[in-house]
């Protein structure tokens, strides 16, 4: 009873291409989020100069 290499391959492979897209969705949401709040914080700016 030996080690199934081609399934151990099979294990490793999968999960680092679930770390490597979950890694890539991560990296997304976080330049999304980024733009967001740059865009948010430009729009507060304004206000506050067309405020004064």
């Amino acid at each position: 009873m030996g080690t199934d290499w081609g399934l151990a391959l099979q294990v490793v492979v999968y999960g680092f291409s679930a770390v490597f897209l979950v890694l890539v969705i991560l990296m997304f949401s976080v330049q999304a989020m980024s733009a967001v709040i740059m865009g948010l914080e430009k729009r507060g700016k304004e206000e506050a100069g067309a405020n004064n």
